[in-house]
């Protein structure tokens, strides 16, 4: 709730406002404070701390704007408060309810709201510390087994080899990033749920410090429709697994490399010539799928 803070005293318009009348809508100092008490017709009008009222307080009505009487009632079928000669006339024949009921019900339910929210940033920062903990740590502990196969196969091999390992190596990466860039999308999200929930909460915590009913409903109505207006929790996935090193593939293309590279030098590699029939049938396959399984 936006307190109001460094308000002159609306009476004399010299020292700072510490006091707020309800009725009269009006911050005032101590001094005024005095006088307007001594006032037989506002010496009983409800006054309060200035920096626990809220400032829609400004903008709220406290009595019936038809009779300019003060609201006693709750009309149960218009949802709205009403005063005494509102149920002879407008709402003659509704049902109605005393304000007492409807205020305490409303403090109970920002108390409930206030708990909700409370909640929800827990569930909040459990996502977050899930999402930035065990979700990274399985895609790096993983991206690295991958990348450290493929890095120690090609270790065993040079020239050629080289070739293939980095694209392997490349598409590793790219498969951290791409995920790495989903949770990064994800958290900025929570963390902006995260933030309106805070605000929203606070709001309800720091409205439950209103002593005047009226204002505290009025208040507790328009902080309400924003609460309800947060958007829920969305389920975030586990990042989708890394395809396995395939080191037969890996071991495959290497050695189509090199035959292509040293084929015009009459050169011959003992495991190609060893398999000729085999790699012949899978460079076959592969050239009709056009690709590369890492």
């Amino acid at each position: 709730m936006a307190q109001i803070s460094a308000t002159k005293c609306d009476l004399c318009s010299e020292k700072d406002g510490s006091i707020f009348c309800y009725e009269c809508k009006q911050a005032m100092c101590i001094s005024c404070r005095s006088l307007h008490d001594k006032i037989p017709s506002t010496r009983k009008h409800k006054v309060s701390d200035l920096n626990k009222v809220d400032r829609l307080v400004y903008q709220s009505e406290l009595e019936c704007s038809i009779h300019k009487e003060l609201f006693t009632f709750f009309c149960n079928q218009c949802k709205c408060l009403i005063c005494s000669s509102c149920l002879l006339a407008e709402h003659n024949g509704h049902k109605f309810s005393g304000t007492e009921e409807i205020f305490q019900g409303a403090r109970q339910n920002s108390i409930h709201l206030v708990s909700k929210g409370k909640e929800k940033l827990e569930e909040i920062k459990g996502a977050i510390d899930n999402l930035n903990s065990s979700h990274r740590e399985k895609i790096e502990q993983d991206s690295e087994k991958v990348e450290s196969q493929i890095k120690s196969t090609a270790d065993a091999l040079h020239g050629i080899i080289d070739i293939v390992k980095d694209i392997r190596v490349n598409e590793v990466m790219d498969y951290k990033q791409l995920e790495n860039e989903q949770i990064d999308k994800t958290v900025r999200k929570l963390e902006k749920l995260k933030v309106d929930y805070e605000n929203t909460t606070s709001t309800f915590d720091q409205l439950l410090t209103e002593t005047h009913d009226t204002t505290f409903y009025q208040s507790y109505e328009t902080h309400k429709g924003a609460f309800d207006k947060l958007d829920d929790i969305s389920k975030y996935s586990k990042p989708d697994e890394i395809r396995t090193f395939d080191e037969e593939a890996f071991f495959v293309d290497t050695l189509l490399k090199m035959t292509e590279r040293f084929k015009s030098a009459k050169m011959s590699v003992g495991i190609v010539a060893k398999n000729y029939n085999e790699i012949k049938d899978v460079t076959q396959v592969r050239s009709n799928n056009n690709m590369i399984c890492f």
